[in-house]
């Protein structure tokens, strides 16, 4: 039974339906939000280290988020928050044994910063150097969504399957919209042509 009129623009609805949901799962803005809420889940570990931190530097010490390879620390009254890393490249102000680097979140030109960051920067690097043993996440280094740097692109490549659904679903998209003015256009040559 050959689709009526109808039933074409029913599947062709259906099928851009489809596509936008597919496109939707596997957008770069979805898988932003996705490492947003990984990033906040910082260990125990962290929380702990932060709270002697804080009762050692008389600085008030959270930890803000904690995505791989970095742990970024919330100091209150500073301005900014500072990443830690453990990467022996990374950081603006390293630690005397240079095993953490620590970089204030912050666009600013820094003979021009606040002093109140200033001291925060010193305060973090001081707790770090008197306690080490807060444990930076492992994995490589992802700079996340409140980081200028950050493009977002890696989180939708780790997807392959949500990116194969939406290559399938244009695909098929494309086959029945082909299929369709192909169709119209025999159609409309046969009504045409003195044979018909």
């Amino acid at each position: 039974m050959p689709l009526t009129s109808d039933w074409q623009t029913v599947v062709v609805r259906l099928l851009l339906t489809l596509l936008a949901t597919a496109l939707f799962v596997t957008s770069p803005f979805t898988a932003l939000a996705d490492d947003a809420a990984r990033a906040t889940r910082c260990s125990a570990d962290v929380a702990a280290w932060a709270a002697r931190a804080s009762a050692r530097s008389k600085m008030d010490v959270s930890a803000a988020d904690c995505p791989r390879g970095v742990v970024r620390l919330h100091v209150a009254g500073a301005g900014c928050d500072f990443e830690v890393s453990s990467a022996r490249e990374a950081g603006f102000r390293r630690t005397a044994d240079g095993a953490f680097g620590v970089s204030p979140i912050a666009d600013i030109d820094w003979n021009e910063a606040p002093p109140a960051m200033k001291r925060a920067l010193d305060g973090v690097v001081a707790a770090l150097e008197a306690d080490p043993s807060l444990g930076v996440p492992t994995g490589e280094r992802v700079l996340g969504g409140t980081d200028s740097r950050d493009t977002g692109t890696p989180s939708l490549w780790r997807r392959p399957k949500l990116v194969s659904l939406a290559v399938v679903a244009v695909l098929a998209l494309a086959s029945v919209v082909y299929r369709l003015v192909r169709r119209r256009k025999v159609r409309a040559a046969s009504a045409g042509s003195p044979d018909a």
